[in-house]
């Protein structure tokens, strides 16, 4: 199975691919770790179009059967919490136009499921996901470390149903 981790943004988008033969059994592999990012001054519609262009791209390359979104934070700024949900909508067609299945995780159960901890820092999970990968001194862009962090805690079988009872 072909899993894609997405950590949503308008400027920088992260991906993680992971294969993994049965949820849970064995450590999944780690295919692709990319980061998208737009131009400075490029408006929102080519920002999005550009972030989507790329994962279509990595679509075709991969073809996925699940991607898993982090969900949706909430924070003080409305206008961003906005063109986030623009994002996100469009990753979403993009995954249900080629029959991918689509799951929603929260950044505190992928923390929890990896560090045992909802409130870890991004540098823990971070440290864990190189450990795990074996990526080394390697320096992994936060927002492909939050995707690779997505898309592992689906395969080791902690999808967003798993995870409700954290």
């Amino acid at each position: 199975m072909i899993v894609f981790g997405v950590d949503p943004g308008s400027n920088l988008a992260g991906l993680a691919v992971l294969k993994t033969s049965s949820q849970g059994e064995q450590r999944p592999d780690l295919l692709a770790l990319d980061i998208y990012s737009t131009k400075k001054g490029a408006s929102f519609d080519e920002k999005l179009f550009k972030i989507l262009t790329e994962i279509e791209k990595a679509v075709i390359e991969f073809q996925p059967d699940v991607l898993v979104l982090e969900e949706a934070f909430t924070g003080a700024n409305i206008q961003s919490a906005l063109r986030l949900a623009e994002v996100r909508g469009a990753i979403i067609y993009l995954a249900q136009k080629n029959k991918i299945k689509v799951e929603h995780i929260a950044a505190r159960k992928v923390k929890k499921a990896i560090t045992g901890k909802g409130n870890a820092s991004k540098e823990s999970v971070a440290s864990f996901l190189k450990f795990e990968f074996s990526l080394g001194d390697q320096e992994i862009p936060v927002d492909a470390s939050d995707a690779l962090g997505i898309a592992y805690s689906y395969c080791v079988g902690l999808n967003s149903t798993a995870l409700e009872s954290f």
